[in-house]
């Protein structure tokens, strides 16, 4: 039903895909209560011109409801989720029965941001996105790499790869010069938890993930590649605790 809309599938099916699921968490976590910051567009700007329909809404509510209960998120607290996805419903459909019209696309969601950061060279936070979701994803895969995570869908699970992918991008972007803000750092349970013996097995992963968005900008994969180097402590585990116990004795 969503993707009957073409306008609404443009964006599921490409590349923007990795960031509106990065930007939702975000905003959801500030909802409720969390320390996240959103740095999306409003979200009439970022829906209206989409001319969803209020059939295409109530089937985004239904998935909605099906994905809670996969996640054995009690009875209670879905109610809550979805009142606060209620709140979103007249900044996102057209009705077009009441007269609405879809105003013209503002084209803010796709504007690249501006300056010369690596944030903006790169794009911003979509591709960026798409980047670390590749690229744990490789991780995750690797049988070289010792990375426990669990099953997202397992009762009580913490470490699974939505969320680890989420809090790396906030350290990527942020890193990067974006406005993104990090609301997990130095916690070994929130890093992606590479062993800093096969940082040298995961650097080729980031390398591969980097092509695979900026396939023909090799300036921009190096960018991101020195990046990664950078985030080594909020990436690997134990490596941050390590370096705070050097700096300490050295004062």
């Amino acid at each position: 039903v969503l993707n009957g809309n073409a306008k609404v599938a443009t964006w599921t099916e490409s590349g923007q895909r990795q960031g509106f699921k990065f930007l939702v968490t975000q905003v959801m976590g500030y909802l409720t209560g969390g320390p996240q910051r959103y740095t999306g567009q409003p979200m009439d700007v970022a829906h209206k011109h989409l001319d969803i329909s209020p059939r295409q809404w109530d089937a985004f509510m239904q998935d909605a409801a099906l994905t809670m209960q996969a996640l054995h998120i009690d009875d209670e607290t879905q109610k809550e989720l979805g009142d606060i996805f209620t709140t979103f419903r007249s900044q996102v459909i057209v009705d077009r029965n009441a007269g609405e019209k879809p105003p013209p696309d503002p084209k803010l969601c796709r504007k690249a941001p501006d300056g010369n950061s690596t944030y903006a060279q790169a794009g911003g936070v979509y591709p960026l996105a798409t980047f670390v979701e590749a690229l744990v994803e490789l991780s995750l895969r690797s049988p070289e790499l010792s990375i426990r995570y669990e099953d997202v869908k397992k009762a009580g699970a913490t470490r699974h790869a939505p969320g680890l992918t989420y809090l790396l991008t906030e350290v990527v972007c942020h890193a990067a010069g974006g406005p993104e803000v990090v609301t997990a750092s130095g916690f070994d349970e929130a890093k992606l938890g590479v062993l800093p013996e096969q940082w040298p097995t995961f650097m080729p992963l980031v390398q591969a993930a980097a092509r695979g968005v900026w396939p023909n900008k090799p300036l921009i994969v190096q960018s991101v590649e020195a990046l990664i180097e950078e985030l080594k402590p909020e990436i690997c585990a134990g490596t941050l605790a390590a370096q705070a116990g050097k700096e300490g004795g050295a004062r």
